[in-house]
């Protein structure tokens, strides 16, 4: 059994904590965890949740993170794609990919809130839609090669996107997953599955299970 850990960098205003405290203590944090033989730390990015969490741009402190570790694994998630371009997250995952020498994990999803839909400008009606074309992007920086891509909200030529990952065929991808569409989806484009405490376990052992029949029949 792997043991992981999963930051949502929250500054409640009681806690009497700084951001700038937070970032140092997170930090120092999975330091010790590298050294401890912990498996990944995950980072999540939210938007607009003060108190809640301060991480809207967790690729800085990934790259942060990898600087002062060697072993332990380090999780981007999840990356909200329909609020991305995904030339910009397949260049940055791709930097920390090579920043942390190999070891990156990739988690991707929709998000869930829709300020931050509006905000940046996301149809949140449309996710599912989103997410895929997205993802298809993606893997296709992946590849050797040049990129082109013709969706309906994307349209690329040519485009010879660097640094390229370093693990092959690519980092370990995954997705927050929560209702059972989500397993069954998760499992037809082979994704590993981010289930957390949204529902009872019961209900989230019958999803692991819906999945695992899935995966068998993609």
């Amino acid at each position: 059994m792997r043991f992981d850990l999963f930051y949502e960098f929250a500054a409640p205003p009681h806690a009497g904590r700084s951001e700038a405290a937070v970032y140092a203590d997170t930090l120092a944090e999975i330091a010790l965890a590298d050294r401890l033989g912990y498996g990944c730390a995950w980072l999540v990015e939210h938007h607009f949740m003060r108190g809640y969490s301060h991480v809207s741009k967790p690729e800085i402190l990934l790259g942060a993170a990898a600087a002062r570790t060697t072993r332990i694994r380090l999780g981007h998630a999840i990356i909200p794609l329909p609020l991305h371009h995904p030339v910009h997250v397949a260049e940055r995952v791709a930097t920390l990919d090579v920043l942390s020498a190999g070891r990156l994990e990739i988690g991707i999803g929709r998000g869930f809130s829709p300020l931050e839909y509006t905000t940046f400008g996301a149809d949140m009606a449309a996710s599912r839609a989103l997410v895929d074309e997205s993802l298809a992007v993606l893997r296709a920086s992946f590849r050797h090669g040049l990129v082109t891509h013709r969706g309906a909200r994307y349209t690329l030529q040519d485009l010879d996107i660097v640094p390229r990952v370093v693990q092959r065929p690519h980092p370990p991808l995954w997705t927050a997953a929560v209702s059972p569409e989500t397993f069954d989806w998760a499992a037809a484009q082979q994704l590993g599955v981010l289930a957390g405490p949204f529902k009872p376990w019961f209900m989230v052992e019958q999803d692991l299970k819906r999945y695992r029949k899935a995966w068998a029949h993609a």
